[in-house]
């Protein structure tokens, strides 16, 4: 497969600059004020959306077929052995409610998770992906 050019990689490549963005809060995190908290917040989300339709494209252009959807998306790369697929359905999990959570003390739990679980799964993602290339 030649990957140059196809459309995985052209969302790859966004991805990784939004992943790179996420990354550098990581070790600031304890720092963040309330308002910087809520960009991490929303960056883990633009995060994961480009992740999961990296995904996509890239099993589409492997060969597969009618794949839509993150959750099936996720199970299909976890079965492929790209990606810890109990850690991402916690992550689908985790971006869904934060699209609906209006209180602080629940998000600012999902806060640790990301920074903790999440940052470390989409950062192993992109190894993978990357020796793929």
């Amino acid at each position: 497969m030649n990957s140059k050019g196809t459309r995985w990689n052209q969302r790859f490549s966004n991805y990784r600059k939004a992943l790179n963005t996420l990354s550098e809060l990581q070790p600031k995190y304890k720092t963040l004020s309330p308002l910087e908290q809520d960009g991490l917040l929303q960056r883990f989300e633009y995060t994961f959306e480009l992740a999961w339709k990296v995904m996509q494209d890239y099993l589409l252009d492997s060969g597969y077929k009618g794949l839509r959807g993150p959750r099936n998306v996720i199970k299909q790369m976890g079965q492929d052995d790209l990606l810890n697929p109990f850690i991402w359905e916690e992550m689908m999990q985790a971006r869904n409610q934060l699209s609906h959570i209006y209180d602080d003390e629940k998000s600012r739990t999902l806060f640790d998770s990301i920074i903790n679980n999440y940052i470390p799964a989409l950062q192993e993602f992109e190894k993978k992906m990357s020796a793929i290339l």
